[in-house]
């Protein structure tokens, strides 16, 4: 997807991609187990990313059932150039999101992402709003070659078409 869209991730996410799922199962830990059945989005890269590579970007997903998710991102590049895009998925029908409009309310002095309104201009002309609230953030530094990049998680609760659903809301900044 990002490769399509001509944003330079070789130094960033080479060879990327994303996919809405659903798993059942368990998992055995110290002789206790635990069943799970529950909704979930795939994220891989091949090889290390480069935290640095992106001036920044806003990375959002979201899940409503297995009949509706999202996935939408901003990437400014060094340069100013940005690239904006994602999909939608309704069931097994798969849209391209060609634009993303997204309001931020910041929180704390720490200037963290709280609460997101998104216009996603889906490529068959609709669109899909979608409003979220940071339920949990951890803000994360990476540093490298004197660079230090902040990378918050949020674990956002979203809303949706009438739905509640969840999912994440990444935003990575450059500390200067």
């Amino acid at each position: 997807q990002a490769r399509a869209q001509g944003v330079a991730f070789d130094k960033f996410a080479t060879g990327h991609y994303e996919q809405h799922h659903h798993a059942r199962g368990s998992l055995e830990i110290d002789g206790g187990r635990f069943e799970f059945d529950g909704l979930g989005l795939r994220d891989h890269s091949w090889g290390p990313r480069s935290w640095q590579a992106p001036a920044w970007y806003r990375w959002l997903t979201a899940n409503f059932g297995d009949d509706l998710g999202f996935m939408a991102s901003i990437v400014a590049s060094k340069d100013g150039s940005e690239t904006r895009g994602g999909f939608v998925h309704r069931g097994r029908e798969l849209v391209l999101v060609k634009e993303v409009r997204l309001d931020t309310e910041w929180a704390g002095p720490e200037h963290v992402h709280d609460r997101l309104k998104a216009e996603l201009v889906c490529a068959d002309g609709s669109t899909l709003r979608v409003e979220g609230h940071v339920l949990s953030l951890i803000p994360l530094r990476n540093r490298r070659d004197g660079a230090v990049t902040r990378i918050s998680e949020g674990m956002t609760e979203w809303r949706c078409e009438g739905r509640t659903g969840y999912g994440l809301s990444e935003y990575l900044d450059q500390v200067t």
